[in-house]
């Protein structure tokens, strides 16, 4: 494909999601003919362990596939890859119905806001109609309190072939509805989930494009920390590319790389444009199966595009309550990168679980006096012209500041 070609699309990302065994890698390689696992282990275990890949064109259309494990002690490579996705394919298998990995992704897709869903039946035939109609049922009811209401429940058999043709069509339909612009104006912001060196081509890594373009040559920021690399070539699904837009599915091969290991985590920018922090505001929503309110410091672990951090949070105007929301402070053991309008993770470290999520307000976030916190935090979690006025110094509020890297003017 001629990068005049490429330039024309439109891209989205599709993530799967659904309990260990529903289907899900099978059935991506039923619409795109890709095998997602990568690893032997994962073919003598019949299951998916890490992230896998796939992709699907369309005429002006370009999918993308994530396909995330469904067992829950690999949940942590999941939420790696879920940044990004546009639509979501749920996968429940007819013969087992809704399962608790179905439960979890669901509630992550729900946090994260993830615009669109669509849900698929698998296995299909190794079931009777009745059977089917009450999975079908079970889905909808799970469905109910969730933003995905109204997405539709398709069956399909990868094995037999059943019902594909008919899933290809809707999610092709969907995708078209959520695909992503190129936004050059951006800031080059590249999440990693995968890193590698390869025989011959030196260091590699994957993402998906969060903002911005990427071209070979360019020198981009490696963070967290202070190092760099340079963008010797870009691939996207398979193809080298002489740009690499918003929403695709990206792989560079690098050169020149300074500042510590590639590994996940980490973030390929725009130099300048974003900074690592370790303190953040955050719009906080505890799931309603939360264990119990969050009333003060609480450990948990936050995911954030491919990051994957130890810390502690706490509410700021009172507690909040399971299936509630309100500001609260994240502190990091470590830095990650973020900026206003991210959305995150929170995960339960002992035993594991999912509590919560919701969106950053401000990425450099740092303690206030009490008679001044709650004008910030009515201005932070207001529209961005009150954002930006804010950050911005003025001779009234001194303890004001500019706006972080990563802020829209």
């Amino acid at each position: 494909m001629a990068d005049g070609e490429a330039l024309g699309l439109r891209r989205v990302v599709v993530g799967t999601a659904g309990h260990i065994d529903h289907g899900k890698t099978r059935l991506v390689e039923a619409l795109t003919g890709i095998d997602c696992d990568r690893w032997a282990e994962e073919k003598e275990r019949g299951i998916t362990i890490d992230l896998g890949f796939a992709h699907l064109e369309e005429g002006e259309l370009q999918v993308g596939f994530v396909d995330v494990p469904g067992h829950e002690r690999f949940l942590h490579n999941a939420l790696a890859g879920l940044g990004g996705i546009r639509v979501l394919l749920l996968v429940v298998a007819a013969d087992e119905s809704v399962m608790p990995q179905t439960r979890e992704h669901l509630a992550i897709a729900s946090l994260l806001e993830i615009p669109s869903c669509l849900v698929v039946l698998t296995k299909c035939d190794l079931v009777s109609e009745d059977v089917l109609d009450l999975a079908r049922l079970e889905v909808r009811e799970l469905l109910a309190d969730s933003p995905f209401a109204e997405a539709e429940i398709l069956a399909a058999s990868s094995v037999s072939g059943t019902g594909i043709d008919e899933l290809r069509t809707a999610l092709l339909a969907l995708c078209r509805e959520r695909a992503v612009e190129p936004d050059p104006e951006r800031p080059a912001r590249l999440p990693l989930d995968r890193a590698f060196q390869l025989k011959g081509q030196g260091s590699i890594v994957t993402g998906t494009l969060a903002g911005g373009t990427i071209e070979p040559g360019a020198t981009l920021a490696l963070l967290p920390g202070e190092g760099s690399a340079r963008v010797r070539g870009i691939q996207v699904h398979g193809r080298p590319r002489e740009r690499a837009e918003t929403g695709e599915r990206v792989a560079l091969q690098l050169a020149n790389v300074e500042g510590g290991p590639l590994e996940r985590g980490r973030e390929l920018t725009r130099p300048g444009a974003f900074a690592p922090t370790s303190r953040l505001l955050v719009d906080l929503s505890l799931l309603p199966e939360a264990p119990k309110p969050m009333k003060g410091w609480t450990p948990v672990r936050v995911h954030l595009f491919a990051s994957s951090v130890a810390g502690r949070a706490r509410p700021l105007a009172g507690p909040i309550e399971p299936g509630g929301r309100g500001p609260a402070e994240l502190a990091l053991a470590e830095p990650l990168v973020a900026a206003r309008g991210d959305r995150f993770i929170l995960r339960r470290p002992s035993p594991p679980a999912t509590v919560g999520g919701g969106r950053v307000l401000d990425p450099t976030w740092r303690r206030l006096r009490p008679e001044v916190r709650q004008a910030a935090l009515e201005a932070l979690a207001g529209d961005e012209a009150a954002a930006l006025a804010w950050w911005r110094p003025t001779p009234a509020r001194p303890a004001s500041r500019p706006p972080p890297a990563g802020a829209s003017e």
